[in-house]
């Protein structure tokens, strides 16, 4: 019996990666083997467990204690109780470090796991090497809400600095604007209902993660004819800026200064739309009193991006109500991937 594509949205519906026996029968249905050895029991009994009835809609049975060995699942709606076992009702949950292992042996993804601090359903899994000079790291993602997954895919960037592979259990997972903004940094999501089918006995690659690196960094937009490119590269003395190709020098010297932050920021959501106040006050560690000042005093940040404006020759906007933005008509150099390291990313960078 296989674990399919079908099944990973299974899994997909199970909340808290924990549930009843039962529940997980059901929920897997005649492929519920191929799933069960990567449960495992825990000590805690359910007290109530979907009701198998179809009903109109989704509700729940309490499990109610007859006595020793006697238990049944009450109908909220009056219908007959049902029988229950003490296997029926004891909670099982994803055995997450021999499932992390399995995904890791079956993608030739050198093992690693490791939980993330403040993320519970996330796990690094380990390293990918795509060629032997290419070493990047693959994490796992067992959110179901797809604002779930936006705050993991932000805090993943936010943490690491260079790129990375997320895996999830569906596609649906990971909205649209996610994964362009993983791709904006190099990174990929790889759903595993498209890469692995896991069988009674055997595992089977559906498709090679190699396959989702190839394209990570590419786009197929035409550049508009009056935009402004703004680019950057590494030298030995520092990070130049280049707009349509002309070398605009250095603009900091020094990688924490406030002003490399702000511009890295700017830089790297070109084409995301306004970027959030909230963003340049946490990079910076300003108060809103700091950034925004007093009524009569100039604002702090407004130095910053005249200076930007001033240096690169180009527009920088500001709006007390939406944020800072580069123009709409400028846009990132494409060999910008290639030559520069990580960006700077933050936690409320995400302008949706």
């Amino acid at each position: 019996m296989k674990w399919n594509c079908s099944l990973w949205q299974c899994l997909d519906q199970v909340e808290g990666l924990s549930a009843a026996f039962i529940h997980w029968e059901h929920a897997f249905e005649g492929a519920f083997h191929a799933f069960e050895p990567y449960l495992r029991p825990t000590s805690r009994r359910a007290t109530r467990i979907p009701c198998p009835t179809p009903c109109e809609k989704t509700c729940y049975r309490h499990v109610i204690e007859h006595a020793p060995n006697d238990w049944v699942a009450a109908c909220p709606e009056g219908l007959p109780a049902l029988p229950l076992s003490k296997q029926d009702i004891l909670v099982y949950e994803v055995n997450v470090r021999k499932l992390c292992g399995t995904l890791a042996y079956a993608l030739h993804i050198e093992p690693g796991y490791e939980p993330i601090l403040g993320l519970p359903k996330a796990w690094r899994l380990g390293i990918y090497s795509a060629t032997p000079m290419e070493r990047t790291p693959v994490f796992l993602s067992l959110y179901r809400e797809p604002a779930s997954f936006k705050r993991i895919a932000v805090e993943l960037l936010f943490q690491n600095s260079i790129p990375l592979i997320v895996l999830g259990m569906i596609r649906a997972n990971c909205p649209g604007n996610v994964e362009a903004l993983l791709r904006k940094n190099n990174s990929v999501y790889a759903p595993l209902e498209e890469l692995v089918a896991i069988e009674t006995q055997e595992i089977r690659v559906l498709r090679e993660l190699k396959s989702f690196l190839s394209s990570k960094a590419a786009t197929t937009e035409e550049i508009p004819v009056a935009a402004q490119t703004i680019g950057r590269y590494k030298c030995d003395d520092g990070i130049h800026w280049t707009v349509n190709g002309i070398d605009k020098g250095i603009f900091f010297k020094r990688k924490n200064a406030i002003k490399a932050k702000i511009i890295e920021i700017l830089f790297e959501q070109i084409g995301n739309g306004w970027i959030p106040h909230a963003t340049f006050m946490h990079a910076c560690g300003w108060s809103r009193e700091r950034y925004f000042g007093e009524a009569n005093e100039p604002k702090i940040i407004q130095k910053h991006p005249t200076d930007i404006r001033n240096f690169l020759g180009v527009d920088v906007e500001f709006r007390i109500e939406y944020g800072i933005r580069f123009a709409e008509h400028i846009v990132k150099s494409r060999e910008a991937f290639s030559r520069v390291s990580f960006s700077l990313i933050s936690r409320e960078m995400l302008p949706f």
